[in-house]
């Protein structure tokens, strides 16, 4: 019966020192932009993360186009455009096309210069993140390093603060 008290145990410690590790090597994996692509909403075009340069702050928002903390996120982005204006701004969902594309049109993010649109077609950005909620916000400086991670929806001025960090 101690041997099997033993055992238990020894797998139960087991698990969770490899839980740790997990937790670690996604935090480590995130600290620098990740390589990931993103299609186009007419799949014409791939974009790839590594082909960031660098030099002003990168946004990344993961978003559902019926979701309506997100509507509402993009609405604050795009009242105070101008706090958001030295940064780039990735609309990244997984979703069919037609429906970002009806989302991206309604909310005029088509019209917005710095905001690219785009579908995480191979899980990529999911995998990388692994987002439990939308909206869900990475924001990362100049130097491609991690600001600030944000899960549902944020204050604005928060997300405008961290971009200037």
């Amino acid at each position: 019966m101690k041997y099997i008290y033993f055992c238990l145990l020894f797998c139960i410690l087991f698990s969770c020192r490899a839980h740790n590790k997990t937790e670690d090597k996604k935090s480590a994996d995130i600290g620098r932009i990740p390589q990931f692509r993103i299609a186009s909403l007419d799949s014409s075009r791939l974009f790839n993360t590594a082909d960031i340069k660098g030099g002003k702050p990168t946004i990344f928002f993961y978003f559902d186009p019926d979701c309506e903390h997100c509507r509402r996120e993009v609405q604050g982005i795009l009242k105070n455009h101008d706090a958001f204006d030295a940064a780039d701004i990735y609309m990244i969902a997984n979703y069919p096309s037609g429906s970002v594309s009806t989302f991206t049109k309604h909310m005029g993010l088509d019209k917005i210069r710095n905001v690219m649109v785009g579908l995480d077609y191979e899980f990529s950005f999911y995998r990388s993140y692994l987002p439990e909620k939308v909206p869900f916000i990475a924001v990362y400086n100049g130097k491609r390093s991690l600001v600030h991670i944000y899960k549902g929806e944020a204050d604005i001025d928060s997300i405008a603060n961290s971009i200037r960090q």
